[in-house]
């Protein structure tokens, strides 16, 4: 924030390169505490669910450059009742929009119950969110799935394909924490989510 280096200036007289040198190592180490709290979460089943979701939105918001909206606990009132997907993400250039579920679950399969949940409710109802949040003609982009670990041996992939199908196209991926954290390490700032945007555009289990 332009505010705070400002402050800094006019009360200590320090610059921006030289605060600069001071808390970005601060920085990263935080995001290296929310790391290995993402996994580790991820696998506590309900235990520690909710921060799980808190801290995939910390990275895709402060980590990523995504406007995202925690909505996991939002209840519809509309007829037909239901919720929405936990994290509901829009783009810097507010034109596209993606849902991410966080499941804290070891071996996940994608089963029945959250495929019709996404087909019926999250997917067919996220322009509500677009309202809610001000937002206008947002494009779904994509649909992710944070696990605590994937079951291979399950038609996992085959899952994804079917909701992508029933919800006219709309790419469907499933990444474990331990990958997306990697995937995190790798493309570090805001200037990658346009990569990071392609990236969980494709379908299956990346």
């Amino acid at each position: 924030d332009k505010k705070f280096y400002d402050n800094l200036y006019e009360q200590y007289g320090f610059k921006k390169d030289e605060i600069n040198e001071i808390i970005e190592p601060l920085i990263q180490k935080n995001f290296e505490e929310i790391f290995n709290q993402i996994i580790s979460n991820s696998l506590s089943g309900k235990k520690y669910a909710l921060q799980f979701e808190k801290d995939l939105l910390t990275i895709f918001d402060n980590y990523w450059g995504f406007f995202s909206h925690h909505t996991g606990q939002k209840k519809r009132y509309k007829e037909g009742g239901g919720a929405y997907s936990d994290i509901f993400l829009v783009t810097k250039e507010k034109q596209k929009c993606s849902l991410v579920d966080a499941k804290a679950i070891k071996n996940y399969a994608l089963p029945n119950n959250d495929r019709i949940k996404m087909i019926n409710s999250y997917a067919k109802n996220y322009k509500e969110l677009e309202s809610e949040f001000n937002y206008k003609k947002l494009k779904l982009d994509f649909i992710l799935y944070v696990v605590g670990s994937v079951n291979y041996k399950s038609e996992i992939k085959k899952n994804c394909e079917y909701i992508s199908k029933e919800i006219n196209n709309i790419p469907v991926s499933v990444i474990s924490s331990h990958n997306f954290v990697s995937l995190a390490k790798k493309y570090k700032g805001h200037k990658y989510q346009s990569e990071i945007r392609k990236f969980f555009c494709k379908s299956g289990v990346l």
